[in-house]
């Protein structure tokens, strides 16, 4: 999910090629006016902005299963920059949300984010302006900041540590009873450790479906984050010492380049291998690439 996921330069993602047909498609407008919730999903790196495929079942599942509900698609460029990136998307989906509660302010809101998607969410919860007691739930797959032993973890890893927990951003304890954060043993993103292959089995699976249920609950229950619960984590803001991210994780890909080169702008479908894992070898037969230069459309709002 991390790193381009490309195949071929159209942007259809990792998850489009392995996956393909896995239906769906998201409402990238928002659903338009007010409905009685909104589903708030950032993709991974490499997805396409139109249609992600990643939580394309989790989302379709939520909206059959409890009407009047609409999508909105997080604008950011799920590339490999993750110092950045995330932070835009963040900042993007605040808007979003702030512009929605200003008319619409019974409005409930499920947050979503899978790899890179779930920093996004992670700091989208640590805004200060978020309406927390509208945030019904959350859900997070392959969540690069993930932390062994917190409430939260709902899938098959309960300890470990994400690639990115050592930046010292996490969510706020507030919106542990809401979260669904999903953890598969052996997903290199969320445990370190593993390989990528898993880190793309979230969906069409049980978690998947015990996710979607989670969610639904959740919505019919109605009952947000009290505002003034808990506290906030450190801000997204901050970085880790080191230069942030992209330095902290150097050397993962084999030599210096973080994220970037462990799992980014990796060839297209077709090639021997997961390019550039571990320092460039042959990879693991028949997943050629995880491509990087896709190109991207704008959703619309």
């Amino acid at each position: 999910m991390l790193g381009g996921l490309g195949g071929g330069g159209t942007g259809g993602g990792l998850l489009q090629g392995l996956m393909g047909g896995l239906g769906g498609g998201t409402d990238n407008s928002g659903g338009g006016g007010c409905k009685k919730y909104k589903i708030i999903s950032a993709r991974g790196t490499g997805e396409n902005q139109a249609r992600p495929t990643g939580y394309a079942g989790f989302i379709s599942g939520v909206l059959s299963a409890v009407p009047d509900g609409g999508n909105y698609e997080v604008r950011y460029a799920a590339d490999v920059n993750y110092a950045t990136g995330p932070g835009v998307g963040a900042a993007d989906a605040i808007r979003y949300i702030t512009e929605q509660h200003s008319s619409c302010p019974k409005q409930m809101y499920v947050l979503i984010g899978y790899s890179e998607g779930a920093m996004v969410i992670t700091q989208l919860m640590n805004k200060p302006s978020l309406p927390a007691e509208n945030v019904v739930a959350v859900v997070m797959y392959g969540n690069p900041y993930f932390k062994g032993g917190a409430p939260q973890n709902s899938c098959g890893a309960k300890g470990g540590a994400g690639v990115a927990a050592a930046t010292g951003i996490s969510m706020p304890a507030k919106f542990s009873s809401i979260t669904f954060d999903c953890c598969n043993p052996g997903d290199m993103v969320c445990q370190t450790a593993g390989t990528m292959i898993t880190h793309l089995t979230y969906p069409r699976s049980a978690n998947e479906q015990a996710a979607i249920k989670f969610a639904v609950e959740k919505i019919k229950a109605g009952k947000g984050v009290d505002a003034g619960s808990g506290g906030t984590s450190t801000d997204s803001s901050k970085s880790a010492a080191g230069g942030g991210l992209q330095s902290l994780l150097g050397g993962l890909g084999g030599g210096g380049g973080g994220l970037s080169n462990l799992m980014g702008g990796m060839g297209g479908l077709g090639g021997s291998g997961l390019g550039g894992l571990g320092g460039g070898g042959g990879g693991l037969p028949g997943l050629g690439g995880l491509g990087g230069g896709s190109k991207r459309r704008r959703a619309r709002q």
